[in-house]
């Protein structure tokens, strides 16, 4: 992940290049946080930092954000709590009962 140097996002992490994630790792490896004027701005940069943003070969949500980013609701500010369950229905991924979280998906690169 090298956002560096790009107006209006940041990136909060451990990782590194060459970083090793270890097998039982914490699942919140990284944040990207970004900013602009308005809401459209940001989702724009939103989604732009999502699909620049590569990790290898660990599983990551990446794939997901960039729907919701693309989702109109979302985009009109029109979500609620229920929001990312009912997303994640309308794909056909299962919830894990137990923790409420989706199980991670691995990104397909090449």
């Amino acid at each position: 992940m090298d956002h560096a140097g790009r107006a209006g996002i940041c990136v909060d992490t451990h990782c590194y290049a060459g970083y090793t994630v270890p097998t039982y790792y914490d699942p919140l490896m990284a944040k990207v946080l970004v900013w602009r004027a308005t809401r459209e701005e940001a989702i724009r940069r939103a989604r732009r930092a999502v699909a620049e943003t590569f990790v290898a070969p660990t599983e990551t949500t990446t794939d997901f954000h960039g729907r919701i980013l693309r989702n109109a609701f979302f985009q009109r500010g029109e979500h609620t709590t229920s929001f990312v369950r009912k997303q994640y229905e309308r794909v056909g991924i299962e919830v894990d009962a137990r923790s409420r979280r989706p199980p991670p998906r691995r990104r397909s690169h090449g």
